[in-house]
């Protein structure tokens, strides 16, 4: 016999010895008197001791092994048991939000981000719903103003936002909103300037602002803002000064294709001497779904709305101030948010709102007793709001009944 065909005899496990053949090895293993070792059930290999084997299992053969299955007659897992298991199921876990002021606003998903996206791109107001609606535009000069009401030209100059640059890419839509005082020359000047990110909800800029005017009316039960307050912040260095300060911080993150929204932003726009030609306005927004294409007879704030359309009460508590710049943005966005992506919500109030007004106004009607030609019909309410619609209250001609409220007056009334 070869050493080549000896060495590929049978090898003991334990020793690591070839030998001629089987026999050879049993009674090398007899010989020994060697105890019976642990044995893999997959290769049949056996083992100095059990943790060899187990930790030979774990490397060779992890992947083949079974869980076991249940037995038919085995015991029903107990309560305590299904209640472990419930437990270690994962509960769904709460949409994150903002919190301030004992109100929570939406954290967009991306998928939602997109969608409000397109759709806030498809909300943009034309040029001449703008102008309607008491907006300064100015043209490219940035000198020439233009406006439907006749007003004479505003005594501030207004500024362009400024071009697109790929260089520094700006914010694609901005939530802004301003707190005003009054100042010794006759103007309303930005007092405070609040802008977010209107897809993130990120504070953008929060800000006092200084006006370069003496203050004389500082409405500090609207603003919450005082000459203390101001002096402390200027001391401190946090100040914006002028609305040239905050046109150049505002220009930091926007340009004329950022989309601005707010509420009534003409009046926010005009205190900062901005000219912004893309813009929704959550108030054009929704005066437009009460009136559509009819003349704007009524305007709802901020407050009411989202009352009305989110169920959200702001500028509550005791001790609140009227005005909060941070709060009304948030509201704003929110309110914004549910007009684009739930109309329904939207069409929804809007015909509350529509038959609350033309009961207002057909009761107002109601005390004046001036002849009106009969309708062919009774009138509803969607007859009343055409045939109404059109005539202007200062047309109408005022009776004594109009003037005089006869339980006041101390003699009886004259006679027609």
């Amino acid at each position: 016999m070869t050493a080549e065909q000896h060495i590929a005899g049978p090898l003991c496990h334990i020793c690591d010895e070839h030998f001629i053949d089987k026999s050879a090895l049993a009674k090398h293993l007899l010989g020994k008197k060697l105890k019976r070792h642990p044995r893999c059930q997959e290769c049949r290999k056996t083992f100095s001791s059990e943790d060899a084997r187990i930790q030979h299992n774990a490397a060779k053969h992890a992947s083949t092994v079974l869980t076991p299955s249940p037995v038919a007659n085995a015991p029903m897992p107990s309560a305590s048991a299904s209640q472990t298991n419930a437990a270690s199921i994962p509960t769904p876990q709460p949409k994150p939000t903002i919190r301030y002021r004992e109100n929570d606003y939406s954290i967009l998903s991306l998928l939602d981000a997109t969608n409000a996206e397109n759709l806030l791109k498809a909300q943009r107001h034309s040029a001449d719903c703008l102008v309607q609606h008491g907006y300064f535009l100015a043209d490219v000069s940035g000198m020439t103003f233009h406006c439907s009401k006749q007003l004479d030209a505003p005594t501030t100059v207004f500024f362009r936002s400024p071009s697109p640059s790929f260089l520094t890419p700006k914010r694609k839509a901005v939530v802004l909103d301003c707190a005003m005082v009054g100042c010794i020359d006759g103007r309303d000047e930005a007092v405070q300037l609040c802008a977010l990110d209107f897809f993130t909800g990120e504070v953008l800029i929060n800000s006092i602002v200084k006006p370069w005017q003496q203050i004389i009316d500082w409405r500090t039960k609207i603003t919450g803002l005082s000459p203390a307050d101001m002096a402390i912040a200027m001391a401190r260095g946090q100040t914006l000064v002028g609305s040239a300060g905050a046109r150049q911080e505002l220009w930091k993150h926007i340009d004329e294709n950022t989309i601005l929204i707010g509420q009534s932003l003409n009046f926010d726009l005009n205190v900062l001497g901005v000219s912004h030609a893309t813009v929704v306005d959550s108030q054009i927004i929704t005066s437009t779904a009460v009136f559509k294409d009819r003349k704007v007879g009524r305007r709802w704030g901020l407050q009411q709305l989202c009352k009305d359309i989110l169920g959200l009460e702001i500028r509550q508590g005791a001790g609140t101030i009227g005005h909060d710049s941070m709060e009304d943005s948030l509201s704003i966005r929110e309110l914004v948010l549910r007009c684009l992506l739930s109309p329904v919500s939207l069409e929804s109030w809007a015909e509350k709102a529509k038959k609350s007004f033309l009961q207002e106004r057909q009761n107002r009607r109601g005390k004046r007793k001036r002849p009106v030609k009969k309708p062919s019909r009774t009138p509803g309410l969607e007859q009343d709001f055409d045939d109404w619609y059109g005539q202007d209250d200062e047309n109408e001609v005022l009776l004594w009944s109009d003037v005089i409220d006869y339980d006041m007056w101390p003699a009886s009334p004259p006679s027609d």
